[in-house]
C-alpha cells in the first residue's frame, strides 16, 4: 500500500459507559452506557473520576492508525477546554475488502479530573508524531451533575 494513500477511519459509534471488556469469544461486552452521572453528594470540584470506559466503533480507513479518546470539557457560552486524552490504542490496521468493517474497542480513561459540573465531550483522534487530529463522524457527551 502506498503511504500516502493513507485515509484516517471514520467514528461510527462513542459512547461512555461503565466498562468495555471481550468475553473470549472475540465480542465486546458493554456494561452501562452513561449519558450523565450523579457526583455523590458533598462531592467539591475540582473530582477525580477513577475510572471512565468509552465503547468505540471506527469503519472506512485505509492504513494503519493509532487512535485515543480526548476529553474536553463545554462552557455556557460555547467554548471547550481540553481535560485529558486516553492511553493509546496503537496499530489499528484497516486494509482490502475487510476495511468497511467495523473495528470495536474499548478505551479506559482512569482518574479523570472534573473541574466543574457540566457537560463533557468525548472524541476519537487520530494520534500522531505531530499531535492529534479530530476524526469524522460523531462524539459522545457525558452530563456531569455534582
Amino acid at each position: 500500500m502506498n503511504p500516502s494513500a493513507r485515509v484516517p477511519p471514520t467514528v461510527r459509534l462513542i459512547f461512555a459507559c461503565d466498562s468495555v471488556a471481550g468475553d473470549g469469544a472475540g465480542n465486546i461486552v458493554v456494561q452501562n452506557p452513561l449519558t450523565h452521572f450523579q457526583l455523590p453528594a458533598g462531592t467539591t470540584f475540582p473530582f477525580r473520576v477513577g475510572r471512565l470506559s468509552v465503547y468505540l466503533q471506527l469503519t472506512a480507513g485505509l492504513g494503519t492508525f493509532d487512535i485515543a479518546v480526548e476529553v474536553w470539557r463545554r462552557t455556557g457560552d460555547g467554548s471547550r477546554h481540553f481535560v485529558t486524552t486516553s492511553a493509546v490504542l496503537p496499530g489499528l490496521v484497516f486494509s482490502g475488502p475487510t476495511r468497511m468493517t467495523p473495528v470495536a474497542r474499548g478505551v479506559e480513561l482512569r482518574r479523570v479530573r472534573l473541574r466543574a459540573a457540566g457537560e463533557y465531550e468525548l472524541r476519537a483522534v487520530a494520534v500522531t508524531p505531530d499531535g492529534s487530529t479530530p476524526l469524522i463522524g460523531p462524539t459522545a457527551s457525558v452530563e456531569v451533575v455534582g
